[in-house]
């Protein structure tokens, strides 16, 4: 299935984020939304992400710039809620992927992040539920 991506939150807008120190989780004050092939996904305010949810070798390498959060941001959710949003791992993955491209994240960054959750996002896919900050 193709994956088009008809708006995602604007990445010059200030969404109030946070990270958390000691953590490396981040959160937003305000809402977000997405919308994915004609339908709206949102997730709340101060839902937490701790970024692209990769292996420790690569986050050393993507989980340092802001560029593409907004996207992890999604991807956490989705991975919590697949059943909600029905959307398999497999698909998930791919919108994250898409999500990074509509954000302006390089080509051979967005793949070495898809591959990565590919092999290792088997451990959380639907393990854990949302967790929001405080």
């Amino acid at each position: 299935m193709k994956f088009i991506i008809n708006s995602a939150p604007d990445p010059d807008q200030d969404y109030g984020f946070k990270k958390i120190k000691g953590v490396g989780n981040y959160y937003v004050d305000i809402p977000l939304s997405y919308t994915i092939n004609g339908k709206t996904y949102a997730i709340q305010a101060n839902v937490l992400s701790d970024g692209y949810s990769i292996p420790k070798a690569a986050q050393s390498i993507f989980s340092k710039t802001m560029l593409g959060i907004l996207a992890a941001f999604w991807h956490d959710k989705s991975h919590k809620t697949g059943i909600e949003w029905k959307f398999t791992r497999a698909e998930s993955d791919k919108i994250l992927r898409e999500l990074m491209k509509y954000y302006g994240v390089g080509r051979t960054a967005r793949w070495l992040v898809y591959f990565s959750v590919r092999a290792g996002g088997w451990k959380s896919w639907k393990k854990r539920p949302l967790s929001y900050h405080k």
